[in-house]
């Protein structure tokens, strides 16, 4: 069979660069609610600028392997930087609204470039690299369902 003709189609990747270090779950754990509250609206922003540089998807992918690269002078331990990049997944998806009994609106941010962070639909690897410059390396690619 010839490969040329396959109809298959092509698995696409996107990229992000986020500057700054991703904090480890210990030290966002010592913030006090309200700096932890800025922190993430921080990273909502970062990706927003970062998205608005790059092309990313027409429509939120359903199924997509994300790969968190994160450089920087020291390592974490391994679950503190799962816990700790758990932001960066959460920006990624579609941005969320929810109606309160009080009649606030509290929202999400997100980029929508994936649809939903659960494991159904969601498979992240996490590395750490050592290295003088701080930054977070993000790479989104397409999956088939699984």
């Amino acid at each position: 069979m010839d490969n040329s003709k396959c109809n298959a189609p092509k698995l696409t990747q996107y990229s992000l660069m986020i500057e700054g270090r991703l904090l480890g779950a210990n030290q966002l754990n010592n913030y006090h609610w309200r700096k932890q509250r800025r922190h993430m609206k921080k990273i909502a922003q970062s990706f927003l600028l970062a998205a608005y540089a790059t092309n990313g998807p027409d429509q939120p992918l359903r199924y997509s392997q994300i790969a968190i690269v994160s450089y920087r002078k020291r390592l974490l331990d391994y679950d503190n930087l799962v816990a700790g990049a758990k932001a960066y997944v959460d920006a990624l998806m579609l941005p969320q609204a929810k109606m309160l009994r009080s009649g606030q609106i509290r929202s999400k941010p997100g980029i929508g470039w994936i649809y939903d962070d659960s494991p159904d639909h969601v498979r992240v690897t996490y590395e750490q690299i050592v290295s003088t410059a701080e930054y977070v390396e993000i790479t989104v690619a397409q999956a088939k369902p699984w």
